[in-house]
């Protein structure tokens, strides 16, 4: 049994995946991730009827995110790794969000914050056959996320309402998500891709295992520090 774990935005979920999602939890944790997790993780064991020696693997969500929230889901799931010694697998954030909707076979392009003017994003395809990766997570400005975005994309992720308004204008009702509960992260997807991993051996390096940031994180510097750097 497989437990996944995604705390890369204020929204996180944790789940458990043996052939098929047997319990799944999201909130938002805003930013206390630290906190809530491993409450969350252990009510989900409980209310399955699991534990945590029944687990097989671990899957963690690695980003892009937030800079803690990141830190705190990937050092949990490596705690848990090493612990028990079972094999881990990171899956890229905006891949699980896009494998959400791949059944549309549409490009999909996955769109979340990153400051006042940028966005994270990347770009995906599903075929019969395959899921793809047309674009790496990258930073990018919502305008040359939309330009480089073919005319039946589908968009995806936490946005901001001015960004579901510039989608709608350029394509249409069509293009965007319009129910909130449609654009929730779920972590089922997420633990659905990492068993496929694990069956195919295709797992990480717990030691090595790093979050994927597209940002180095702000630094809040001291009044000393300040001072000297002026």
């Amino acid at each position: 049994m497989l437990l996944a774990i995604d705390t890369a935005t204020e929204v996180a979920g944790v789940s458990l995946y043996q052939e098929r999602v047997i319990g799944e939890t999201t909130w938002v944790a805003g930013q206390d991730h630290s906190r809530s997790l491993l409450h969350q993780v252990k009510n989900l064991l409980a209310v399955t009827g699991r534990s945590l020696d029944d687990l097989t693997a671990v899957g963690v969500s690695i980003g892009p995110g937030t800079f803690n929230a990141l830190r705190v889901g990937i050092t949990t799931a490596k705690a848990i790794a090493l612990a028990r010694q079972l094999p881990i697998v990171g899956i890229e954030t905006l891949r699980a969000v896009a494998y959400q909707y791949r059944l549309t076979f549409r490009p999909i392009r996955p769109l979340f914050r990153a400051g006042q003017r940028d966005v994270v994003t990347g770009l995906y395809q599903a075929s019969e056959e395959l899921f793809a990766t047309l674009e790496d997570p990258h930073l990018a400005t919502l305008e040359e996320a939309l330009n480089a975005s073919p005319q039946d994309t589908l968009f995806c992720g936490e946005f901001r309402p001015e960004w579901r308004e510039a989608i709608r204008s350029r394509f249409g009702e069509e293009g965007v998500l319009t129910r909130p509960a449609e654009g929730l992260r779920r972590s089922g997807y997420l633990a659905e891709l990492a068993w496929y991993q694990v069956q195919a051996g295709l797992v990480d390096n717990v030691a090595t295992l790093q979050p994927l940031y597209l940002r180095r994180p702000s630094i809040t510097l001291s009044a000393n520090a300040t001072r000297s750097a002026r």
